[in-house]
C-alpha cells in the first residue's frame, strides 16, 4: 500500500517517483516526507483494524459516522474556500 503512495500518484508530488525525477527541489526533501506517509499508512491500517475488529459494537459505528462526516465536511468547506465562496 506504501508502494501505491509513492509510486501511483495524481501529479509530480514530493517523495513520489514522479517527483523524484520532474521536481527541482533537493533530494533530502523527498526523505523527509516519507514518514508522514507511514503515518498515515499506519493510522489508516489501525482505524480500520479497530473497525473490524469490534464492530458489532455501536460506538464504533457512531464513531465511524462521525469520522466520515467530518472528512466530508471539511473537504466540502476546503473546496468552497478555494472557489471563494466562503470569506
Amino acid at each position: 500500500m506504501f508502494g501505491f503512495s509513492v509510486v501511483s500518484t495524481y501529479g509530480a508530488v514530493i517523495s513520489s517517483f514522479d517527483g523524484l525525477i520532474y521536481l527541482k527541489v533537493p533530494f533530502i526533501y523527498h526523505i523527509r516526507g516519507i514518514p508522514e506517509g507511514l503515518i498515515w499508512l499506519s493510522l489508516f491500517i489501525g482505524i480500520l483494524f479497530i473497525s473490524i475488529k469490534y464492530s458489532h459494537k455501536k460506538i464504533v459505528t457512531i464513531l465511524s459516522i462521525i469520522i466520515v462526516a467530518l472528512i466530508t465536511l471539511m473537504s466540502l468547506m476546503g473546496f468552497l474556500g478555494a472557489m471563494g465562496y466562503l470569506q
